[in-house]
Parts: C-alpha cells; structure tokens; sequence
C-alpha cells in the first residue's frame, strides 16, 4: 500500500507500507509512528514512536495518546510522518483523528470524515473514538 496523504507531512500506512524502503522514500517519510505489534523494521533510518496496542475493545487507546500525539507534533515539523498499523484500517486511523482534532482545531467528527475522505474502507472502533472523545475533554479542563 502506497502511504496515503493525510495532510501535508501526515502520511497513513500499513504494515508493508512500513516495511518497505522504497515506499517510505517515495515520500520522504522521517518519522514513523508504529501502532501494534510489529517491529520497527529500520531503526537507524528513521524516528520511531512505538505504541504497544492491538486491536480491541480490551485496550485503552487514552493512555497512549498523549505520548503519540506528541511524538507526531514534534516531528512533522521536520519531515513527513508515516503512521501504521497492520491494515491501517481501525487503530492507526484513530490516532490520526486524535492528532487532527488536537493539532488542527477539528472536530472529532470532522477528523473522522477527512480520514474517511482520504482512506477509503477505514473502520472506526467505537471504542477508540470514545476513548479520544474522553482524551480531548481532559484537555479542555
């Protein structure tokens, strides 16, 4: 799967997506933020942020967040970003509704539909929105 184009530097991938030199350079990706149980395939290559997380209801998507978004504030100031999951459908999606909601005066609605808009086929986990729903409110307080 070729990294598909979220914003400017904010790029959405796959596990082959991340395995795959040519693929990363083709966009010039820097950073790369792993979302699940794979390995970081070029660890000299790139800046990484590893979240230990599978797909479930069983997790807890708000106690990554912070550290995710964060990694990915700071970095795509300096080039672009790739983030992934397995099949880049449920959870690295949902971190990027939490950065875009965050970082980009979204929505999270709206974060939804501009992924939605660029990644076809994305299946939101209920779980998860509500989990970045609950993360954004402690924000605000």
């Amino acid at each position: 799967m070729k990294p598909i184009k979220i914003l400017p530097n904010l790029y959405l991938g796959n596990i082959h997506t991340a395995k795959s030199l040519p693929l990363l350079d083709s966009v010039g990706i820097k950073a790369i933020l792993n979302i699940g149980a794979g390995v970081c395939q070029f660890p000299g290559r790139f800046a990484y942020w590893k979240v230990q997380m599978q797909d479930s209801d069983e997790e807890c998507i708000e106690e990554h967040l912070e550290a995710a978004v964060g990694f990915l504030a700071g970095e795509i100031g300096k080039g672009p970003v790739l983030v992934h999951c397995q099949g880049g459908i449920s959870r690295s999606p949902a971190f990027l509704v939490a950065y875009l909601a965050k970082c980009c005066g979204m929505t999270v609605l709206e974060a939804m539909a501009h992924v939605e808009k660029c990644r076809k086929g994305v299946r939101f986990r209920a779980k998860f929105i509500e989990g970045i729903t609950r993360w954004l409110e402690t924000l605000l307080i």
